[in-house]
This record gives C-alpha cells, structure tokens and sequence, in this order.
C-alpha cells in the first residue's frame, strides 16, 4: 500500500506516524502462521518494529503502527505499508495513516 502525503508541508516536524491496518492470519493447527506488517520511507528504508497478524484464522484484527521517531517530512511522501502474507494464508482489508506534524 502507498500512501501519498505530499500535501505536508516540506518545513512540518513530524511528531508521530500511527497506521491502522485491518487483516486476518490463516493457520493450520500445526502453525504458527502470520502476516508481517512494516513502515518504509519514502526511500524504501523501514521504519519503526514490524507488527504481525498471528493466527486469527477468518478473523478480522486491527493492528497498529505507531512510531513517534525517525520520520521527516520528506519522509511521508508516498511511504509504503508493506505486507508478507505466510504460507497458508491471510490478507489485508484496509489501511490508514495518520501523521502528526508541527
């Protein structure tokens, strides 16, 4: 997923980066299945820790991404959410950002 945030201003201090992604994890009772969630810049660098769906079978979790450092201005212009979906399964339903800037 991109985002395009191009409407921030290039002189903004970016105080924080929440994403909310909506997802589900498949499994099978002998696995530990999941599908790995990670921030990336807008010059393919992740940013902040990578957050799993761990085995919710069809159901539909919210995870979040939250990072308060690291990040610029030019940073949140077209930053990516990237997803590993595992083995058995799983997918991605939606995502939002939402930076907080000065």
């Amino acid at each position: 997923y991109k985002f395009d945030l191009s409407s921030v201003p290039a002189d903004a201090v970016v105080k924080a980066v929440v994403c909310r992604v909506k997802g589900r994890a498949e499994s099978s009772s002998n696995s530990e299945e999941h599908c790995d969630c990670q921030l990336y810049n807008s010059r393919g660098v992740a940013v902040g820790s990578m957050i799993s769906f761990k085995r919710t079978g069809t159901t539909l979790t919210v995870i979040e991404l939250n990072d308060s450092t690291g990040w610029t201005a030019q940073d949140l212009i077209n930053m990516e959410l990237r997803v590993t979906v595992g083995y058995y399964g799983g997918a991605i339903y939606g995502a939002t950002v939402f930076a907080t800037i000065e």
